[in-house]
């Protein structure tokens, strides 16, 4: 569990840099306050298309999901602009992701049983 905890709010930490801090002031350098929200949100969704459909996703699914987080992005950056700090939304984005992380580990471990494959298992001729 600790690991899935560290790992999503490595991912929170990550995406919220690029996309509320660097991409966002580079955006804010031509363009108004506006623009910046809207273009950094919906990059922010769309971001994550190649993973939906590269996980099976139905097209339908995957646009959907892209508003919702497009929507995700623009809550962010409202807490960033609220706050005035971008440690907030990077633990929010974090927190948020980790019932994700189980999910589809979740998902993972159900296929592998199902499969007859059992658990992965690290022997100490692979380390």
């Amino acid at each position: 569990m600790l690991i899935y905890l560290i790992g999503s709010l490595l991912i929170g930490v990550g995406e919220e840099l690029y996309f509320r801090g660097i991409f966002r002031v580079a955006a804010l350098g031509r363009h108004g306050e506006l623009v910046a929200l809207l273009v950094t949100s919906v990059a922010f969704g769309l971001a994550h298309t190649v993973g939906y459909l590269s996980n099976g996703v139905p097209l339908g699914a995957t646009a959907l999901s892209v508003a919702f987080l497009a929507m995700d992005g623009a809550l962010f950056y409202g807490v960033l602009r609220a706050t005035e700090t971008l440690w907030v939304p990077m633990l929010l984005h974090g927190i948020g992701d980790l019932p994700d992380s189980w999910i589809r580990e979740a998902t993972r471990a159900r296929r592998r049983r199902a499969s007859g494959a059992g658990p992965v298992r690290l022997s100490s001729s692979t380390c």
